[in-house]
């Protein structure tokens, strides 16, 4: 077999850090990280009122999530009353003439094209920290070729250990973490649940076995809930818009709790009609931000809520 240039390659070495680099900088890396996390850790276990010990183990409690600003679920029904019904793939059709996003298809493929703990770390540390300027792609080819056979591969799994040792002593001691954890994850779930929404065929089940094709599902699932997303937060801005042109005011935590994950407006079924000759009306992104409550007041705007309808 000829290749033509097959005497050219990319040589990962001309990407490491060079060694006077390396000398001068070695030293910054706080090795003490985890032995800091550690105290830290035990000094405020008195006073941690998630953390107690079972049976001789740690147990941590949830915390407590936050409550919903004042006003939401009345805000939230007055939205809605406002979106229009909307067959779903109409809704992808709007988003088409506004961001033109099938220019990005192109050919199918199955596969993007591209190119003891202390001890094995120190040891393969040298080597370990001069990989700063490789490319991902180049890392994950020298470690997956053989891997098991590879110093730096268990070097950069001892390290991972070590990482994820410093971020569970962080998590256990710090409570705000934890309540920005669990506002992550209530958000990713949310999506989750959309993403299902979308993907109601077969019960969302993926029924085909090629390994090449699970993939193109979940992209093309992914696809479809985020222009939904973004077909929600435009719809969602006029209505907004409508809300302040009548002279309505809402609270800035209520808008940043507002969720774009709407489902009751679209129409999963029915009859799947593209019809490309619909035109939305063009884009208008801006809000101009309600005035507060105060502000509103004082300029004698009516507050979209009352305590009474808040409560």
């Amino acid at each position: 077999m000829c290749l033509p240039s097959g005497d050219k390659f990319r040589d990962y070495r001309q990407q490491l850090v060079s060694w006077e680099e390396y000398e001068r900088e070695v030293a910054s890396y706080g090795w003490q990280q985890p032995d800091t996390a550690a105290r830290k850790t035990d000094q405020g276990f008195p006073q941690n009122e998630y953390l107690r010990i079972e049976n001789d183990e740690p147990a941590l409690s949830p915390v407590r999530g936050k409550s919903d600003p004042k006003g939401l679920r009345v805000f939230e029904s007055r939205l809605k009353e406002r979106l229009e019904p909307i067959e779903i793939l109409d809704a992808l059709v709007d988003t088409e003439h506004w961001l033109n996003w099938s220019r990005f298809f192109g050919p199918l493929s199955g596969h993007d094209a591209k190119p003891d703990r202390p001890r094995r770390i120190c040891c393969g540390w040298p080597s370990l920290s001069r990989v700063g300027r490789i490319l991902p792609s180049d890392i994950l080819r020298r470690l997956g070729s053989y891997s098991r056979k590879n110093k730096l591969y268990f070097a950069f799994r001892e390290l991972g250990r070590v990482v994820r040792t410093i971020f569970l002593l962080r998590y256990v001691a710090d409570a705000d973490l934890r309540q920005a954890v669990h506002a992550a994850t209530t958000k990713s779930e949310r999506f989750n649940r959309f993403v299902q929404w979308v993907a109601f065929g077969g019960n969302s089940m993926i029924a085909e076995n090629v390994r090449d094709e699970q993939p193109k599902f979940t992209k093309y699932n992914h696809l479809i809930a985020n222009l939904l997303v973004f077909y929600n937060v435009v719809t969602m801005t006029k209505a907004l818009q409508q809300l302040e042109a009548h002279g309505h005011a809402v609270s800035d935590e209520v808008l940043a709790a507002l969720s774009p994950y709407q489902t009751e407006h679209i129409n999963r079924f029915g009859t799947y009609v593209l019809n490309f000759d619909r035109t939305p009306e063009p884009l208008k992104p801006e809000l101009h931000k309600p005035l507060g409550e105060e502000t509103a007041n004082s300029a004698g705007v009516q507050p979209l809520f009352t305590s009474n309808a808040a409560a």
